[in-house]
């Protein structure tokens, strides 16, 4: 039997609530970090929400951040002494391959096109 790896989710807003079933079917999710204090002591599909302070508390392998707050999280994290190797930040790769080219915006702007042209003609055309 192999070791699951254990994570942290930092960010218990939508984006967290949206992949943490993805995760929990992966890895060992040990807790979501947040820094909204209506959140903490809540929790997310069975799992609970933390304060940062408490992230000392958790043999983890990796964080996770699930948050559009990077940059700031990833500071935030940095200053609580976490090396940069165990900072992860989630990306939602199946969902950006699975996105479907704009073919609807696209015919739209070629209409566009053949429609100023038109006019341009008709324009052009009087004179």
């Amino acid at each position: 039997m192999s070791k699951r790896i254990k994570i942290l989710l930092f960010g218990a807003g939508l984006i967290g609530r949206q992949v943490v079933a993805q995760y929990l079917e992966r890895f060992t999710v040990l807790a979501f970090i947040d820094n909204d204090k209506n959140k903490q002591n809540g929790s997310i599909s069975d799992v609970t929400i933390i304060h940062p302070e408490k992230i000392q508390c958790y043999d983890y392998d990796y964080i996770v951040i699930t948050s559009t707050s990077i940059e700031p999280i990833k500071n935030q994290l940095l200053e609580f002494g976490i090396k940069k190797n165990k900072i992860i930040q989630h990306i939602e790769q199946t969902t950006i391959a699975k996105q479907r080219f704009p073919f609807d915006a696209l015919f739209f702007i070629i209409l566009c096109i053949l429609l100023i042209i038109y006019l341009f003609n008709i324009l052009f055309n009087q004179f």
